[in-house]
């Protein structure tokens, strides 16, 4: 008996432990379409087994966001995460004819050797209205412990989310993948970035009056196409990612290979790329890697409010600079004239550190992908157990998922009753 109650107050204490430790999460992406949301997709989830965040919600935006939703949790499944994470269904948007395979895009094909595969097949918990469900997860927190927020699509459920409650900004620490900066940018200068064009009023909506109920720290972090465009995995550290034989990566892998050649192999002119040798530029997964790492040094650090250039230049990686944008009716950036400083700026991701930032952060991204944080069981009838690391010292545990958290205390709870 005094075991049990021994044990229940450890799995107790490890579960409060992990429940501080990982920073909350939601994250908006328009999954089937350009593969770089795969690969953001599995490093966001190896970074929540690892326990450096929560996610709280993964939300599908643009298009067909219920067919999104379905190629999201097949891939969820078949990699052993559909206990893991939650799915919400978002706003769609008009199908148009722009790589749009079933209203998804080039990914879509990778579910035709799954049959009649329906997402009422899923395992895990999926939101119908997942605008809805962001507005309650981003009501649980507030200025002083916001949730990030990462978009790497149009901004429409954001924007949602702002027009019906438009006091949640400030619980939002928001990161997104938007925009295009500068003219002199190769090969296609200053243009109306695809997840801004996508829904331009929506842009609109995040971009322009941040001024007006400000989100967390009063600032937008972004991610904007100058820099995405340039981050590949490639040479040897993709050979690294051909090798694995983690289900997660083979999944993800697999997905590259159908997506290719149904259309993918047309995005990002002028980059040179193939599932045999390299990925499609990176965008969205700088979008997820820069959300994380600031996240990683607020937590560790007392830093202010922002994604402060210094702090995240100090990664050898990325220089962070503030403008001073808004976004107007053809979906471009512009300056405004803010000489006041009224308006918070948006801190951008403006350009990589030479000559090492690049390979330095694809050698990072590839490490944490490969990282063996706990071991995923993968097949079709869905993960339910984890391990349990241990230490040299028997009294100490680390558990890297709350669902086994839940399942141990209730357990032990159980037990504790009992005797």
């Amino acid at each position: 008996m005094a075991f049990v109650a021994r044990l229940f107050v450890s799995v107790v204490l490890a579960c409060i432990v992990i429940d501080e430790a990982a920073v909350p999460m939601i994250f908006d992406a328009d999954f089937g379409g350009p593969i770089d949301d795969t690969f953001a997709m599995a490093y966001l989830l190896k970074k929540q087994e690892c326990g450096d965040i929560d996610v709280r919600l993964i939300s599908m935006v643009g298009r067909n966001t219920t067919l999104r939703a379905t190629i999201l949790a097949k891939f969820l499944q078949e990699s052993g995460y559909s206990d893991q994470v939650d799915i919400g269904i978002g706003e769609p948007l008009p199908c148009g004819d722009f790589f749009s395979i079933n209203c998804v895009g080039p990914a879509w094909p990778w579910m035709d050797q799954f049959g009649d595969w329906q997402l009422s097949d899923y395992h895990g918990t999926v939101y119908t209205n997942g605008v809805e469900r962001m507005i309650e997860i981003i009501g649980e927190y507030d200025a002083e412990n916001p949730i990030y927020v990462v978009t790497v699509g149009a901004l429409t459920n954001l924007a949602e989310v702002i027009l019906q409650r438009p006091d949640l900004k400030q619980n939002i620490k928001l990161f997104t993948m938007s925009g295009s900066l500068f003219n002199d940018t190769q090969p296609f200068g200053k243009f109306a970035e695809f997840n801004i064009l996508d829904d331009i009023e929506a842009a609109q909506i995040v971009y322009n009056d941040r001024d007006v109920d400000p989100y967390f720290g009063g600032l937008i972090c972004a991610v904007p196409w100058d820099t995405g465009y340039y981050l590949q995995i490639e040479g040897e550290e993709y050979q690294r990612l051909l090798a694995s034989d983690d289900p997660l990566i083979t999944t993800m892998m697999d997905m590259y290979t159908y997506w290719y050649p149904a259309g993918g192999y047309a995005f990002d002119s002028g980059r040179v790329f193939h599932p045999n040798n390299a990925s499609a530029s990176m965008y969205d997964l700088e979008a997820v890697w820069l959300a994380i790492y600031v996240a990683g040094l607020q937590k560790e650090t007392e830093l202010e409010k922002s994604c402060v250039a210094s702090n995240v230049a100090d990664s050898g990686y990325l220089t962070m600079l503030e403008f001073d944008v808004h976004v107007n009716a053809t979906g471009t950036l512009y300056d405004i004239d803010d000489n006041n400083n009224a308006i918070p700026p948006v801190w951008f991701a403006a350009s990589w550190q030479a000559p090492d930032g690049l390979a330095g952060i694809a050698t990072e991204i590839v490490d944490v992908l490969l990282a063996e944080c706990a071991s995923q069981t993968t097949t079709e009838d869905a993960a339910t157990t984890q391990d349990v690391a241990t230490t040299d010292d028997e009294s100490k545990a680390t558990i890297n998922a709350p669902f086994v958290c839940s399942i141990l205390c209730s357990l032990c709870l159980l037990f504790h009753i009992y005797f």
